[in-house]
């Protein structure tokens, strides 16, 4: 899958919030940054690391999609086994003549 159709397909709900709070971050610590005041070397220093922790997380967010199958993350769960199919599911518990 190239990066242009990445960037096209939805985006699940957990990585759009992560993509917000990575922007969030980004941008108060770029405000820090940028301050016309002086301030102490570890809160720059912070500072900077938050900028780059933020840009990570939204450009990674942005890339993210659900499976081939069109699935957004909602049902986590892998689908359960028919009633009359022969192997066991493991949602399911197996029977005592089984054994």
């Amino acid at each position: 899958m190239k990066i242009t159709e990445r960037l096209t397909k939805p985006t699940p709900p957990f990585f759009k919030r992560l993509r917000t709070i990575g922007i969030a971050l980004a941008a108060v610590a770029g405000a820090i940054l940028t301050a016309p005041v002086a301030l102490p070397t570890m809160v720059i220093t912070i500072a900077g690391y938050a900028v780059v922790a933020g840009s990570v997380a939204t450009a990674i967010s942005q890339l993210t999609t659900g499976n081939e199958t069109g699935d957004t993350g909602a049902n986590p769960l892998p689908p359960t086994m028919p009633p009359d199919s022969t192997e066991h599911s493991p949602i399911q518990p197996q029977s005592k003549e089984d054994g």
